[in-house]
């Protein structure tokens, strides 16, 4: 089978690699490559265009939403009957929430425009609205926390998104008001164009992620991030250092999510991942954030690890709205992200840091269980090229002996110079299960 991956940062390089172990023609359109020279170099086969692939591929996979709306625009016109997966094959125009939007353009949307896509989330009526306020000027939302004291997580909108983005760690305030206050300091203010604060929700953060045909439900799991370097009060978040995952057939979390918005995603003809994510806080689930179209990462690596099938059936069937049955484990899954000297900081120190140590292998092999980011091949040998290096995942009949199997068995056999990993990803989760029990959410 011939099959395209369009990238823009190489968040799919794992699955494209998979595909083609598989026995598959796999091509990448690596659109920012520039700025990741060397990732998966001699590895996966790169194109410096897509276009004339596209016409031939037998399928075509987006992993990602941003950057790719164009490519996107380009596929839906001319392309628009072959199998996508990440795609809305609406032929027209998608009106919802009082705006009008194309196909091409929704998936980004619903990810990057938060005040469109909570209005979406108030439209279906999923979950609690987090009380929220927004502010064209600074000193308005240092007023209103003024007269206002209680613990907020600031937002802004703009270009600047995740380097302003600040989880208040007081009950009054207080080091909001000061973070506030360095704001016509920093740099990346100039691109601010509107402040948010929100009521800070503490409980148990849980996403339900579910993967459509265009008709139908094909899979179903929730799923719980680490995002924190460490596990302690006042760590700072990273891309992810490990997850656990559990797959589910009927769950309270997606009646109460993502099962509301089925119709919906039939009518415009989604095709692929939609992942909603959110805390429960006194028996009520209060939702963050849509992650719509693109693979989560490293979600979709446990994913791999429990679905029970090839991946080049899985994505194809898929993509061309075909219902299939697929067994998946009922395991616990474990991911755990293997970091480089440098992570999460990898422009500043990551890349030069992390260019060229050994990824020693048990048997010279990439074991299925191990999902390559950062690394290429030097003659028959894995060298990393930044310090995002892979995954490590694991299942086991509970959390704990999932846990057993990733840091007992199957990191011990992978040696890599500069590497480390957190040890305790699934002990928050462990602690928690008997509460979202409680509350009806069995897993």
């Amino acid at each position: 089978m011939k099959i395209l991956f369009i990238t823009a940062n190489g968040d799919g390089l794992a699955l494209a690699l998979r595909m083609k172990q598989e026995g598959n023609e796999v091509k990448v359109y690596f659109k920012n490559k520039k700025e990741s020279l060397e990732t998966f170099e001699g590895l996966i086969d790169f194109i410096p265009a897509f276009q004339e692939y596209a016409k031939k591929a037998d399928l075509i996979i987006f992993d990602y939403t941003y950057e790719l709306s164009e490519i996107a625009k380009y596929c839906w016109t001319y392309l628009r009957n072959k199998p996508i997966y990440n795609f809305v094959k609406l032929d027209k125009p998608i009106k919802i929430v009082g705006e009008t939007i194309m196909p091409y353009d929704f998936r980004e949307k619903l990810e990057s425009d938060r005040a469109f896509s909570h209005k979406v989330m108030e439209h279906f009526k999923i979950g609690e609205k987090i009380p929220n306020w927004e502010f064209k000027k600074l000193d308005e939302a240092v007023k209103f926390i003024s007269s206002n004291p209680s613990a907020y997580a600031l937002k802004v909108e703009g270009n600047a998104d995740s380097d302003l983005s600040y989880v208040g760690i007081t009950d009054n305030g207080e080091d909001v008001l000061k973070f506030l206050a360095t704001l016509p300091y920093r740099k990346e203010f100039k691109s601010v164009k509107q402040i948010i604060l929100e009521k800070k929700v503490e409980g148990i953060e849980i996403a339900i992620t579910g993967v459509f045909n265009g008709n139908d439900w094909i899979e179903k799991h929730v799923n719980f991030e680490h995002k924190k370097f460490v596990e302690t009060p006042y760590s700072f978040n990273t891309g992810e250092m490990g997850t656990i995952l559990k797959f589910v057939d009927n769950h309270k979390l997606f009646d109460e999510t993502l099962g509301k918005m089925t119709e919906f995603l039939r009518q415009i003809k989604f095709i692929g991942h939609i992942d909603i994510n959110g805390i429960i806080s006194n028996g009520k689930y209060y939702p963050l954030e849509y992650t719509p179209g693109r693979f989560g990462v490293p979600t979709y690596c446990l994913e791999m690890e429990g679905r029970e099938i090839s991946n080049t059936q899985f994505f194809y069937s898929v993509a061309k709205g075909e219902k299939i049955e697929v067994k998946y484990s009922n395991n616990w899954i474990i991911g755990v992200v293997i970091c480089g000297e440098g992570y999460p900081f990898y422009e500043q120190i990551g890349k030069d840091k992390m260019k060229y140590m050994p990824v020693l292998l048990e048997k010279q092999e990439i074991s299925p269980h191990f999902h390559p980011f950062d690394v290429r091949l030097f003659g028959k040998d894995i060298y990393t090229t930044n310090a995002y290096v892979g995954v490590m995942t694991a299942q086991g009949k509970d959390i704990k002996q999932a846990q057993e199997v990733v840091y007992k068995q199957y990191l011990p056999n992978l040696k890599i110079p500069r590497t480390y990993y957190r040890t305790d990803i699934g002990d928050r989760v462990i602690k928690q299960l008997p509460e979202l029990e409680k509350l009806g959410y069995y897993l």
